[in-house]
């Protein structure tokens, strides 16, 4: 690691017309005076030394952080003030009084020496809480004892280097209410969170929290790392408070900690906190306010990223995440599991849109939340909006699976509320079995929003009114999606402008929610606006065509089949077409050599529909190319089986025994249904023809789905430390397996997600229990009950872990 480094450059003290002039310049009025500029690994602050009487009209040193790349254009060119810059190939070097380019060429010269001089490597500095005794001075062989005897030895692009152990309040100064005064150094720990716990459980109230960081200048290259966080209880952010403070904080497992009074069970951002939290662990926090997890509050727009989130709760609203008066970007995160007893059972976005945010000669344009990439299932609201609410705000939201979530009032998925002209943009998303008691299980908009979706499913959501969509005097602007019901599918009363290029077809979704082979969502988006990446980073269009996808899902297979008449596959019917027809009935060419293009396996050359080729199809073909006639008397569609041109089917012969049978869940589209009689007709899927032979008979040799839906006995049992737990589905369900203690406590849920009609009996199949609780730790021996939770089921079975 490079060492950041601070270089102080005084100028001569300016005159009150000199400092008035500089607070007008628009560079220096949007940045301020104190500039981080950071180029490669190099910080430089750069401060003008300013008279006292410039304090009296406001201007005082500001501090300004943020720049991870080069600094704004306006700062590589402008002239500032009573000074101007000279571009370094170490940075940007401000000369704040006009000088003689002698003097300009030896002051540069000297500090590229002074910059050259000081880049160094920042050192380690070592705690471990065994050193009891002494000497202390934070080296492999005498480390220190407390975490912040650590910090505070450290300087900017230090390490503190944490051991392995658990780290408890041993009065002032010691392992909690940790602070690090704005350096920019890296905590963390030497062997991850789960060797390294800061336990504030039985810490004095006054020091009952991990990190406090309030008001010191942290910026992103503050790094908090590697720990396990637990027992923190604060009037809020239970475990980590940054107010005016921008930290990174990643890689930590944060759980059981708890906000008593206010909002942020985990972490709280306020005052203008901007942290970068990324692949942490967030569990089983919770918060009398707002935001189980993490609460983001007064201009706070912090980046919460590829970290799981899961079975939080808070008392009013924002089970996971409370967005007020912020803007947050919350991206590739899985959000599973929380709790609600207000609104918004995982995310809660309140007066978030486009704020200005004014502080003496800083003017800093806030933009409306983003919430991309995530995937928010099983979450629940007792009030309304099981996943997500947009109060007084204009959130953008995209690329996100939004299903399993439940609201007891409206808005089993989204709620967009109450503020006129909030135009939240709702893209690529799949929002899937989600439910309301009331109204609106897919989204909820209220009273003068306008939301604009765009490339979204909503399908299988339920509600009294409104199973898609419910406005109440809103209105909305949907195209391009696919709704459950059409227009008809939204409930309510306010404004539908709905766009031509919305359909209302079964999208075909997995069990993980995305597109299969054969959805009718494939290709039937708009790349407006444009989104290059789908919910898993893959490309859109994929394949690269005119349109994506609708849904979070990009499916990379279009395989789409062809229109009738399309003898070429070309994708259009032409005179061509029928020429090709009638010199395969002359016998001048052979169509069955010819390959089922585009993955298509409709033939396109028997029009009529007779399972024969003939010349009768080739003038059908001409007829339609001319207008005579507008369809053909066999369309392609719903109805007929399509099959795998690249599987042929053997041939059959006379006095022999043939079978072909089908693994239902393949790729090839074929819909097995129950037992039944058939007839051999004549067939083309060869592009030949065939005779009649006899009746056929096909039956299921496998997969039959049991009759009952039945929780089998886990095995082994007793066991230790792991178990199968194997049960049958008689049709497709979302299943949830609970593990509770003795006492009825739960202490794992088992999301398993939709599962298909079946016997989950193999390992390979069955739930699979590791013998951990939903914070990751081994639960000790004793009896547990296990209970399996269908729409429609539910059974209880015990088991014994014997250690």
């Amino acid at each position: 690691m490079i060492r950041l480094f601070q270089l102080n450059i005084k100028t001569s003290k300016m005159t009150v017309a000199e400092v008035a002039r500089l607070r007008e310049n628009p560079t220096f009025g949007k940045f301020g005076y104190s500039h981080n500029l950071f180029y490669s690994a190099l910080r430089i602050k750069l401060r003008a030394n300013i008279k006292p009487e410039a304090e009296a009209i406001g201007l005082r040193e500001q501090s300004l952080t943020g720049y991870k790349a080069a600094p704004p254009p306006s700062l590589l060119t402008g002239r500032v003030g009573v000074g101007e810059f000279a571009l370094l190939a170490c940075g940007f070097i401000p000369v704040l009084r006009r000088t003689t380019m002698e003097k300009i060429f030896a002051i540069t010269i000297l500090i590229c020496l002074m910059i050259i001089a000081s880049v160094a490597y920042g050192k380690t500095i070592y705690v471990d809480d065994d050193n009891t005794s002494g000497p202390w001075d934070g080296t492999p062989e005498h480390p220190y004892q407390y975490i912040q005897n650590g910090i505070n030895a450290a300087v900017d692009g230090d390490i503190v280097q944490v051991a392995d152990g658990i780290y408890t309040d041993k009065g002032p100064e010691t392992n909690t209410y940790l602070h690090t005064d704005g350096k920019a150094i890296t905590i963390t720990s030497e062997n991850g969170p789960e060797n390294c716990i800061i336990d504030c459980k039985n810490a004095n109230p006054d020091r009952k929290k991990a990190f406090s960081l309030r008001n010191t200048g942290e910026d992103y290259d503050t790094v908090i790392s590697g720990f396990t966080m637990t027992g923190g209880s604060k009037a809020n952010g239970g475990a980590i408070s940054c107010q005016g403070a921008s930290p990174t904080i990643t890689n930590n497992k944060i759980i059981n900690n708890s906000a008593t009074t206010q909002a942020g069970g985990a972490i709280i951002c306020i005052d203008f906190a901007s942290p970068t939290i990324t692949d942490n662990f967030i569990a089983g926090n919770s918060a009398a306010g707002s935001g189980g997890a993490i609460a983001c509050t007064n201009g706070s727009n912090p980046t919460i990223e590829n970290n799981t989130i899961t079975g939080n709760s808070a008392a009013v609203h924002g089970g996971a995440i409370t967005c007020d008066h912020s803007s947050p970007e919350i991206i590739n995160n899985i959000i599973t599991d929380n709790k609600a007893i207000g609104n918004g059972g995982a995310i809660l976005c309140f007066y978030n849109y486009a704020m200005v945010i004014i502080n003496n000669v800083i003017i800093d344009a806030g933009t409306p939340a983003i919430i991309a990439n995530n995937i928010i299932t099983e979450n629940s609201a007792e009030g309304y909006g099981g996943a997500i609410v947009s109060d007084h705000a204009n959130p953008t939201i995209t690329n996100n699976i939004i299903a399993g979530n439940s609201a007891l009032s409206n808005g089993g998925a989204i709620v967009c509320s109450y503020y006129a002209g909030a135009d939240s943009t709702i893209t690529y998303n799949t929002i899937t079995d989600n439910s309301a008691v009331d109204y609106g299980g897919g989204l909820v908009c209220y009273q003068g929003v306008s939301p604009t979706v765009l490339n979204t499913i909503f399908w299988s959501n339920t509600a009294v009114e409104g199973s898609a969509i419910y406005l109440s005097s809103a209105t909305i602007n949907i195209d391009y999606s696919d709704v459950q019901g059409g227009e008809a599918g939204i409930g309510g009363s306010g404004t539908i402008n709905w766009g031509e290029n919305n359909i209302d077809l079964e999208p075909r979704l997995d069990m993980n929610y995305h597109l299969t082979d054969y959805s009718p969502c494939i290709g039937a988006g708009t790349n407006t606006p444009v989104t290059d990446k789908d919910i898993d980073g893959e490309t859109r269009p994929s394949p690269n065509g005119p349109n994506p996808d609708i849904g979070a899902d990009e499916n990379p297979n279009r395989d789409t089949p062809l229109p009738r008449g399309d003898v070429s596959g070309n994708g259009s019917v032409t005179a061509y077409d029928a020429s090709l027809v009638l010199r395969h009935v002359v016998g001048l060419i052979n169509l069955a050599e010819a390959p089922f293009p585009n993955g298509a396996a409709d033939v396109g050359a028997d029009v009529t529909g007779n399972k024969v080729i003939s010349a009768l199809d080739a003038a059908l073909i001409l007829q339609y190319t001319v207008g005579l006639i507008t369809k053909f008397p066999a369309e392609n569609g719903t109805g007929a089986p399509t099959l795998n041109a690249q599987s042929p089917l053997p041939p059959f012969e006379k006095g022999g025994k043939e079978g072909i049978e089908f693994e239902k869940g393949g790729k090839g589209g074929i819909e097995l249904l129950s037992d039944a009689i058939s007839t051999l007709e004549k067939i083309s899927l060869d592009r030949e023809q065939a005779e009649v032979v006899k009746q056929l008979k096909y039956f299921l040799v496998g997969n039959i789905p049991p009759i009952h839906t039945i929780l089998l006995q886990n095995y082994p049992n007793p066991f230790n430390p792991e178990t199968w737990l194997p049960y049958n589905l008689a049709q497709d369900a979302r299943v949830t397996i609970r593990i509770y203690n003795a006492k009825g406590q739960l202490i794992r849920a088992l999301h398993l997600g939709k599962k298909q009609a079946g016997r989950y009996i193999t390992r390979e199949k069955a739930a699979y229990w590791d013998g951990r609780d939903n914070l990751g730790q081994r639960v000790a021996s004793g009896v547990y009950f296990y209970t399996l939770q269908t729409e429609n089921y539910t059974e209880t079975r015990r088991m014994v872990i014997l250690k």
